[in-house]
């Protein structure tokens, strides 16, 4: 089994955060809050897009960003 280097991980690290910052953007530009659009940003699990089109649907009907969050979550 090959292992890391402290070198490899941190660019690892690095590139984790550029995608977790652009997930969030995206999200942001979609409508969510920022502490929202950073809560599913940050996790994997969710996709973004799913997450943007539920927002999307919840809201055009009349339910908050609460609601879309624990539907998402």
């Amino acid at each position: 089994m090959a292992r890391t280097t402290v070198k490899e991980e941190i660019e690892l690290d690095q590139e984790a955060i550029k995608v977790i910052e652009w997930r969030t953007d995206w999200l942001r530009a979609g409508g969510f809050t920022k502490r929202n659009a950073r809560i599913i940003g940050e996790d994997t699990r969710i996709d973004w897009r799913y997450a943007n089109e539920v927002r999307k649907n919840c809201v055009s009907k009349g339910f908050d960003e609460d609601f879309v969050m624990k539907l998402i979550l």
